[in-house]
């Protein structure tokens, strides 16, 4: 019977790891470990207990960990079944965020989702599963029960030592005791350094003397991931992947000599979110002023909306760059840790919340959302209703050598994320033209990523950081502003950097810096000198882009 007991929590405790995309387990698979793997983990602690329960400490050692085992198991699945997530950094997170205030406000929400899962048929199967496994216990005979949990115990060790050997990640989770410590320590670790970086990072100076003409009482930025702008339709590549822009291509300012100023994303996003150049070293981000205060100090309300994560050890400066935003709100996977959730969300989860900051009633908003756009793994990146291309529709349309039909699958893959950025593109579009008040969005991807364009391999390289950059600016916006559309009109052949955002978005609101603005790199500006640009620290000349 306890042992049943210490397999139904570690069910509990797994449910969570079984059910991860990133694992793409089939409904066998699933099974066989959530089964196998509870079994050896039930056994385990069945004789570390007994072991223990041999010493006076021994036992309030062993009944103090069961408790918390327990706990945290019973946490777990209650957490994944209502809310899609178990313990993870998520949840850590959310509870070192949370005030007591917010604990009063949160409690009634949670016995309402509560109530509402005890009456459904899944919570009542469980029961029922449940209840059949300590009748079976109890009326079992000692011996075929011992055989039985000795073998699933046996195949449990098989599935796990599998499991750890194909997977980076996940392999300290089917302890949750082990799995909360270390979630706990990294949290942590990673608030403290955090700090650090926000405590360092330089401020915007002379801020009282921003100023704005507020020409766009709404701007949206969307920053794509991993698209190369010859991957896009609009840019005349052969399928179409960019179906709403093409539609809406008079309407839209299409800049065609736009260059990521890195191969990897967070060294783009640090001079995307900064006034930090192409020109600079890596690692000067906290000696440049945020894009945030910047538009602050405007009279802005700024918001981050992301569905990559918050905090990794190689994006602390990006995310004390967010920091600055009024409003930030991460959908997806927050910490790097919690690659159990990583690709469970797409990016249409990031709409209802642009939705709602966009209904915000200040006078002036900015409004960024970061997606993961096209990043590796195609094929998790859109739902499989929003499948389109097929191998068979790339080799019709692409012919290059080296594509065989698994090379022209990833392709499509590729292409079918690249679509399905420019279903969130419109749906932001549709916002943005719909308001009353003048608006602006402007599209862009953090860098490129050659998908067998070039040659028989998939990678990134300084050569595929031709990325695509677009702007619409809806009718208020126009008629209130020819002298600025004008100016894009004359900046779209032009050739700058994608660190120049700033820029372009304080030409866009009218707004001014004394200082910081710099019009020779700001593409909209008839200040705008020509030069050479910088793809990760090295000039990359015109002729090898």
């Amino acid at each position: 019977m306890l042992w049943v007991a210490m397999f139904v929590l570690s069910v509990a405790g797994l449910i969570d790891v079984a059910f991860a995309p990133v694992f793409g387990f089939s409904t066998f698979e699933r099974a066989l470990f959530l089964i196998s793997v509870s079994s050896l983990s039930a056994t385990v602690s069945m004789l570390l207990c007994t072991v223990a329960w041999r010493f006076r400490a021994g036992r309030v050692a062993a009944s103090i960990l069961v408790f918390l085992s327990a706990s945290l198991a019973i946490i777990n699945a209650t957490g994944y079944l209502l809310y899609g997530f178990g313990i993870s950094r998520k949840l850590i997170g959310l509870f070192a965020q949370t005030n007591s205030g917010e604990v009063g406000e949160f409690i009634p929400d949670l016995l309402r989702n509560l109530a509402s899962g005890v009456q459904t048929p899944v919570f009542w199967g469980c029961i029922a599963v449940i209840t059949a496994l300590f009748i079976s216990a109890r009326y079992a005979h000692p011996k075929i029960f011992a055989v039985g949990t000795l073998v699933l115990s046996c195949i449990g060790l098989c599935d796990y030592t599998v499991f750890a050997l194909n997977n980076q990640t996940g392999r300290t989770s089917i302890c949750i005791l082990l799995r909360t410590a270390k979630y706990i320590q990294g949290q942590s670790s990673d608030n403290r350094k955090m700090q650090e970086y926000i405590a360092n990072r330089t401020r915007l100076p002379q801020s009282d003397s921003v100023s704005s003409q507020h020409r766009a009482t709404t701007v949206a930025v969307i920053v794509g991931e991993s698209a190369n702008k010859s991957s896009l339709s609009i840019y005349g590549y052969p399928l179409p992947t960019s179906p709403y822009m093409d539609m809406w291509r008079d309407s839209l300012f299409v800049l065609t000599d736009a260059l990521a100023s890195s191969q990897i994303t967070y060294p783009n996003l640090e001079r995307l979110l900064s006034f930090q150049s192409d020109l600079s070293e890596e690692g000067d981000t906290y000696k440049y002023p945020a894009l945030f205060d910047l538009f602050n100090a405007a009279g802005y309300k700024s918001y981050w909306l992301s569905n990559q994560e918050r905090v990794s050890d190689w994006n602390l400066a990006v995310s004390a760059l967010t920091s600055a935003a009024t409003v930030e709100k991460y959908v997806g996977m927050e910490y790097i840790d919690d690659t159990m959730l990583a690709n469970s969300t797409t990016d249409e989860a990031l709409l209802p919340e642009a939705r709602k900051a966009f209904a915000d009633t200040c006078a002036n908003k900015l409004v960024m959302l970061h997606l993961m756009g096209s990043h590796i793994q195609y094929d998790q990146r859109y739902p499989t209703d929003r499948r389109y291309f097929t191998a068979d529709s790339v080799l019709r349309h692409i012919h290059k050598p080296w594509l065989d039909r698994n090379k022209a699958e990833i392709v499509a893959q590729y292409a079918n994320s690249i679509r399905f950025t420019d279903s969130i593109w419109h749906e932001v579009a549709s916002e943005i033209a719909g308001m009353p008040g003048p608006a602006v969005l402007v599209y862009l991807s953090d860098h490129g990523e050659n998908v067998y364009e070039n040659g028989n391999y998939r990678r990134r390289t300084r050569q595929n950081t031709k990325i695509p950059f677009v702007i619409y600016a809806n009718r208020a916006y126009r008629e209130q502003n020819p002298e600025i559309i004008e100016a894009i009109r004359r900046g779209i052949d032009r050739p700058f950097s994608s660190s120049a955002l700033v820029y372009i978005i304080s030409t866009l609101t009218g707004t001014n810096h004394p200082t910081l603005y710099n019009g020779n790199d700001d593409p909209l500006s008839d200040s705008f000198v020509e030069r050479v640009r910088y793809v990760d620290g090295e000039v990359l000349r015109p002729e090898t882009h």
